[in-house]
């Protein structure tokens, strides 16, 4: 199979039947073991890049097509759709060899009688996409962003709405801006030293981040699993915003903490390491951690790391976190609640949110949210903490989660201890923490910290 021929399978499976596109990806290259590196390259930078720049390729199909993109068979969109890609946005890539690969693949899988159709749809985007482009730019600022960038108009004006024209075009504009790989020092395995050591003996670039203690930025890192660091334990990788998450705890280094909605893991497994680098007298018992979610799969996800990490004060239990479990009331020090939302602010990372996500739906989360918050109140001991965090920008959402919890008697509790000094301000006074990508050089985050009265 061509890396052409897996990308547009894969793109039908991200766009037409809403696999995430963290797994489609990586099922792609790990089903096609025999491709070159360059060709394991080129499938990821089409499929990822395609799903990227829908909003701007449908646009385009949309100009110079007869037939609307809904209505095109399945596998001829495809088809169309990385070949426009290719054309916009691969300078390296000859156009005559993406409209001629397209082509290929059309007949291949038997539709040679639409083969002239697409052929003539590619060529035209080929003469005169970018000045269609332009031209349909010049009618709004809200379309220019909404055709540069690749972002639903909805999904703009929210933004505008939440938090300004100029603040919502610089969170636009990182929703295509690659992102670093960022990784957490396990402290309990390792010094942060000697991880920095390691990597840099195996050719990796590494910078210390800049918010998060005890992580850093990698570059230049291809196939983490073969490096000794990551075979050993060493590291997790998680993004800075999420590290803050476990940061906020302030672990003293014996509590019970409970996380409601743990898969993937990386929060249960920074406190757990939190927990057992604080543990002075390896002869006693320290704290421990219970990672829950709703099904064994995403807790298998915990358990593949554990494996790797060798942390022993974890355990994982199937259970929803909307289900009232009336015999873990008032028994957990730490209650972590990072609950299912839009996501928006990981759009950069996961860019088919955006065509996944509605503002009906995000009103649906919210109900979802406070069944879960509800229920992480009572698990908190009298004194205990309640962090609650959401991976999206939607102030709706990350809103009306605080308040409900302020109303169901939770203390708000200032963050400025257990954050650097740039994030210092009025909000973490208050108790919560916004991270907005291009403002901020992590992805977008919400967390907030309560105290049990």
């Amino acid at each position: 199979m061509t890396a052409r021929e897996a990308s547009a399978k894969t793109v039908m499976e991200i766009l037409d039947k809403r696999m995430p596109s963290h797994i489609a990806i990586p099922s792609m290259i790990k089903k096609n073991q025999d491709w070159s590196v360059q060709d394991r390259g080129f499938a990821k930078r089409l499929t990822d890049g395609t799903v990227r720049r829908l909003e701007t390729i449908d646009y385009l199909l949309s100009v110079f097509s007869k037939t609307s993109v809904n209505k095109m068979k399945p596998w001829i969109r495809a088809v169309l759709r990385i070949g426009v890609y290719q054309l916009m946005y691969c300078e390296d890539i000859p156009q005559s060899a993406a409209c001629n690969e397209a082509v290929k693949l059309v007949k291949k899988y038997g539709f040679t009688n639409l083969s002239g159709y697409v052929n003539a749809v590619l060529r035209s985007v080929a003469r005169d996409g970018k000045i269609r482009l332009e031209q349909a730019c010049e009618t709004s600022v809200e379309e220019e962003l909404r055709l540069q960038y690749s972002v639903p108009l909805w999904l703009i004006q929210q933004w505008e709405r939440d938090y300004g024209e100029e603040v919502a075009q610089k969170i636009v504009a990182a929703t295509v801006v690659e992102k670093h790989l960022t990784i957490r020092c396990n402290c309990s395995r390792v010094m942060p030293e000697q991880l920095v050591e390691s990597l840099t003996a195996e050719g990796i670039r590494v910078e210390a981040a800049r918010y998060a203690e005890n992580a850093f930025y990698l570059y230049g890192c291809d196939g983490l699993e073969s490096l000794e660091a990551f075979q050993k334990g060493w590291f997790q990788i998680q993004d800075e915003s999420s590290i803050l998450v476990g940061q906020a705890v302030g672990i003293r280094g014996d509590e019970c903490v409970l996380d409601l909605c743990a898969a993937p893991g990386g929060k249960s497994l920074h406190i757990a390491d939190i927990l057992e680098s604080k543990r002075t007298d390896k002869s006693l018992p320290g704290g421990q951690v219970e990672a829950r979610d709703v099904s064994e799969a995403k807790l298998e996800l915990i358990r593949e790391n554990l494996r790797r990490i060798r942390l022993e004060n974890v355990i994982t239990v199937c259970a929803d976190a909307t289900v009232f479990d009336a015999g873990r009331e008032n028994s957990a020090d730490v209650v972590i609640a990072d609950v299912p939302c839009s996501g928006t602010g990981v759009i950069a990372r996961k860019p088919d949110i955006k065509y996944n996500m509605n503002e009906e739906t995000q009103n649906e989360l919210c109900a979802l949210q406070k069944k879960i918050l509800q229920n992480a109140v009572r698990y908190v001991k009298p004194g205990g903490t309640l962090i609650f965090s959401t991976c999206t920008l939607n102030r709706e959402e990350n809103d009306s989660g605080r308040m409900f919890l302020l109303e169901q008697g939770m203390q708000a509790d200032s963050m400025i201890p257990y954050l650097p000094k740039c994030l210092h301000n009025e909000d973490a006074k208050q108790g919560f923490l916004r991270l907005i990508p291009g403002v901020h050089e992590t992805d977008g985050f919400y967390i907030a910290r309560f105290i049990k009265k």
